[in-house]
This record gives structure tokens, C-alpha cells and sequence, in this order.
């Protein structure tokens, strides 16, 4: 008998326990929602179910004063206009009716996340979720957004790491900066039907994603593969970070968007073929896994940052359409070994090739014209610098340059009856050691001249065009290993069958003259 009421009661405290965690309110007040909840609400209820008409001051509420709430459903709520100065964001006052506010879970003043919110239900009026909505709620992984929604703002679900997957309804148009920002449990996303707006860094640092999927009734975009194209499939807008191994671009895109490859660590290999003429800016940053590169080219520009900090990066051979290196191109390239400059550069920007510490051969072109502050800082190897051009570059009031290079070893090569004007100009002169050795003019590479090889990429054999005369060929390994020397003919067929798949680097040698290129075995 004393177990049974013993059991009752402690079945009965459980219940009241239950009903103190969950709670409906009905809100007619906008602003209301404090007030109408007791202290010990605010401290222990998890699980909240709100309707009638919220607004920019309830959220407060919701952000700062519940404690403990897990599992929030606004689905039957209307979210009202509002100005004044009491809502989420200081430097806002007038709240759209229908937009969730501006840092509705995200604590901007103390910059404290969320890691207790788990399950949100949106109001069923919705059209945008303004910036840094739920920023940071590192523990949300369940999210109902309304088929009414038309924008999500920037940075709105950026640092959700438990968010596995979202279904983003059809009716969205578009997705800002960051809105899905280190999103690290996210390895699939399907893109709404609707969408017309996309920025750059959408899926930035969402380390797991691997598939980005199109609806095919999209009128914007596409994806192949898994890959995001524009709907012509002339741009590459996004490589999922969550994919690994090599990557063959087609052959109908023509640009590679900003950002369209950065963070992609697991990116072992890029075959770009000679369709692309423009590769944007920082489009590459952080591919440590990527060893070779080859510019075809067809490149004409580069953009800012588009390849720095790609660490594993041995093997680079830049096309002769580029005029100019920008800023950071190159930057922390730490594991290149030799830089060779095709004749087409004409400028070279800040840090263009700054703290690649493993260089230690570079070549600039006769016809380079200006090199910019701290181009090669921090190149603490060099040890050869090959330089072309007749009249030094102007380095006057360009600082540091060479910094972190040690002048009193690094050889610096010049052409013949240049010495004079290489000892008297600035900053060129403090190199100790300069030798006299270059012919004025760098001998046409094969790339400029009528020498091709093809198909590319190849299956059984490769077949090399305009030889006259025999020539010396090497293909190396991404890692430097020689894997095939011999001397061929004119119109002689290199046979690869036994090659496995993967990146390679011919070296085609006439007459102590050579030009580089690298290849994909498939």
C-alpha cells in the first residue's frame, strides 16, 4: 500500500515537473510575452508554444530571458511591425512586419551564442529572417521555415554546427552572405526552386557539405555532380567543401567564381581546361590538399588571393595570358619550390608571393614593368633569382620587396650589360652576389609556339604535335618522382596504359630549352 502511494505521488510531481517544462501562451499584446510569463517560467520552461502577434520585444524575451528553452513553435504567432528601441538589434528601430528580427537568438552585446535552443517552428506568415537571426546556436538541429519565406538573410544560420539538414522552401529567393556559414554537420542542400539571388561565401566553411542539388525548374542556377553552376553552366559558383579527390572542370565553363573552390582541404588535383579565361578572387584560398597546379592559357585574370594559402601547393605553371599577379595570389604558398614568371606578366602585387618559404628559384620575365610592396617577404629560401628585364624594375619607395631574403647568399642573375644599372638601383643592389649571365630576352617557350599535346585529359596515350627534330620528355609525379624518360620523334605517341589515375607534369626539353605542362591520366 505505501508503494502505491508512493508511486502516485512521485507520478504526480513528475507530471506537475512536465507541465512546468511546457507552456502555450497566447499573445494579443504585442511586446507582452515578459510580462505575461512568471520568473520561474522564464527560468525553467523548455518547450514553448506561442501564438496571436509577437514582435521585436519579444524576442528579447525569448533570447534573454529564457533560460532554459529548448523547443520553441511560433508557427500560429504573426510577427508585427515595431519601432522603437527596445528589440534585438540597438541599431535598429523600425522591425519589419513578417521578418524575424535581426539577432533573435544571438546575443550581440555580450557576443554569446545560443547552446540551448534545439527545435524552432516559424511562424506560418514569414518572409525574411533578418541578419544573425540564429547566429551561432550551436546546438539548433531542427528548423521549420514557413513556405511564405521569401529572403534569409546574412550570417542567419552561420555557426549551426548541429544542423544536419534544412528544406528550404520553394518560395525563397534568396540567401545572403554567410547564411549558412560553418554549417559543419550540413553535407547535403537542396536549393529552392524560386531562388534567383545567391552571394558568394553562402556555404563558406561548411566542411561537411558534399552535394549541392538544383531543382531542374530553376531558371538561375544548376548543379552537376554536385557542383553549383550558373544555369548556362559558364560560371562555377561552388565546389561542396565536404568533397574530395581530383576535379575535372568542364569544358563549357568560362569563369571560376569568387570563392568558388576556398576551403576545399580534401581537393587533391584541378584540371582547368582551356575554356576558362578568368579565375576570381580567392578561389582557392585554403585548398592545403591541392599539390599541382597548371593555368591554362586561356587565363587572362586572377583574381585577389585566389590561390594563397594553398600550403601543399609544389608544382605551379602559370599560362602566358596573364599580365598581372594581384595582391595575395600566391601568399603562404609554403611548400612551392620554384616560380617561373611566363612573358606575359607585366605587374606583380603586394605579398603577390609573400611567405612562400620553401621558394627557392624565381624567374621574372623581361616583361615585367612593377613589383609591388613586399611582393616575395618572408621567401627565407631563395636562393636564385633569375631577373629579365633589361631596365630594373622600378622598387623606389616599394617596401620590402625582398624582405626576410638573405641578399648575401640568394644569387641574383641578370642580363649581360646590365650589371651597372642592377648595382645602382634600389633595392636590386643589396643582393651581394649578381652574375652577368642572361641573354637579353628569354627564348619563346613551347607554349607560345606551335608545340601541343593532346587529349587532355588521357586515357591510353598522349600524342605531342609540332616537334621538328627529336626532343627529350620526363613525366613526374605530383610528389617530384620521375616516372618516364625518353627521347621521342616528330608526331611519336607517348603510351600512358599503365599510368594509374591521377595529376602529372611532362617536361618537354629541346636543345636546353624546355617548357612544362601538366596533364590528368583518367
Amino acid at each position: 500500500m505505501k508503494k502505491t502511494i508512493l508511486l502516485i505521488l512521485s507520478f504526480s510531481i513528475f507530471l506537475i515537473g512536465q507541465a512546468q517544462d511546457i507552456k502555450t501562451i497566447d499573445i494579443q499584446t504585442p511586446g507582452s510575452l515578459s510580462s505575461s510569463l512568471s520568473s520561474s517560467e522564464k527560468q525553467f520552461l523548455s518547450n514553448l508554444t506561442v501564438t496571436g502577434y509577437i514582435d521585436a520585444r519579444d524576442f528579447v524575451c525569448l533570447r534573454d530571458e529564457m533560460k532554459n528553452l529548448s523547443v520553441l513553435d511560433i508557427s500560429g504567432a504573426a510577427v508585427v511591425s515595431y519601432n522603437g528601441n527596445e528589440g534585438t538589434d540597438a541599431q535598429t528601430i523600425n522591425y519589419a512586419e513578417n521578418a524575424l528580427p535581426a539577432y533573435s537568438f544571438y546575443d550581440w552585446k555580450l557576443k554569446k551564442s545560443n547552446n540551448i535552443l534545439k527545435s524552432v517552428k516559424l511562424s506560418s506568415t514569414l518572409v525574411s529572417i533578418e541578419d544573425f537571426a540564429f547566429f551561432y546556436c550551436t546546438v539548433l538541429n531542427d528548423i521549420q521555415l514557413p513556405g511564405t519565406l521569401i529572403s534569409i538573410k546574412e550570417h542567419v544560420f552561420e555557426g549551426c554546427i548541429s544542423l544536419g539538414s534544412i528544406n528550404i522552401p520553394n518560395s525563397v529567393t534568396e540567401l545572403g552572405e554567410f547564411s549558412f556559414g560553418s554549417c559543419y554537420s550540413l553535407t547535403s542542400v537542396t536549393l529552392p526552386m524560386s531562388l534567383n539571388t545567391l552571394a558568394e561565401k553562402v556555404f563558406e566553411d561548411c566542411t561537411g557539405l558534399k552535394n549541392i542539388v538544383v531543382p531542374t525548374e530553376n531558371l538561375f542556377f544548376l548543379s552537376a555532380d554536385g557542383v553549383l553552376f550558373n544555369k548556362g553552366q559558364s560560371v562555377l559558383i561552388r565546389y561542396p567543401q565536404g568533397k574530395t579527390g581530383m576535379y575535372s572542370i568542364s569544358e563549357t565553363v568560362i569563369k571560376i567564381g569568387n570563392y568558388a573552390f576556398s576551403h576545399c582541404s580534401g581537393l587533391t588535383g584541378i584540371n582547368i581546361p582551356e575554356s576558362v579565361t578568368s579565375i576570381g578572387e580567392y578561389a582557392f584560398i585554403f585548398c592545403e590538399g591541392l599539390s599541382a597546379l597548371s593555368i591554362p592559357n586561356s587565363v587572362k585574370s586572377i583574381g585577389e588571393g585566389a590561390f594563397s594559402a594553398c600550403s601543399g601547393l609544389i608544382t605551379l605553371l602559370i599560362g602566358n595570358s596573364v599580365d598581372s599577379i594581384q595582391t595575395h595570389v600566391f601568399s603562404s604558398c609554403s611548400g612551392l619550390n620554384e616560380i617561373i614568371l611566363p612573358n606575359s606578366v607585366k605587374y606583380i602585387g603586394e605579398n603577390a608571393f609573400s611567405y612562400c618559404s620553401s621558394l627557392q628559384k624565381l624567374t621574372i620575365s623581361a616583361s615585367v614593368k612593377a613589383i609591388e610592396d613586399h611582393a616575395f617577404a618572408y621567401c627565407s629560401n631563395l636562393n636564385t633569382v633569375k631577373a629579365y628585364p633589361v631596365i630594373p624594375v622600378n622598387l623606389f619607395q616599394k617596401y620590402y620587396v625582398f624582405y626576410y631574403v638573405d641578399k648575401n647568399t640568394c644569387i641574383l642573375h641578370i642580363p649581360i650589360g646590365t650589371l651597372s644599372a642592377y648595382q645602382t638601383a634600389d633595392e636590386w643592389k643589396y643582393f651581394k652576389i649578381i652574375q652577368e649571365d642572361l641573354s637579353t630576352s628569354i627564348a619563346e617557350t613551347f607554349e607560345e609556339s606551335n608545340i601541343s599535346f593532346y587529349p587532355n585529359p588521357v586515357t591510353d596515350h598522349l600524342h605531342i604535335k609540332g616537334l621538328t627534330g627529336r626532343a627529350q620528355i620526363c613525366i613526374y609525379n605530383i610528389s617530384g618522382e620521375i616516372l618516364l624518360a625518353k627521347d621521342i620523334a616528330e608526331n611519336e605517341d607517348i603510351y600512358l596504359q599503365h599510368f594509374l589515375k591521377g595529376l602529372y607534369l611532362m617536361k618537354i626539353s629541346i636543345a636546353g630549352e624546355s617548357c612544362s605542362k601538366m596533364f590528368v591520366k583518367n
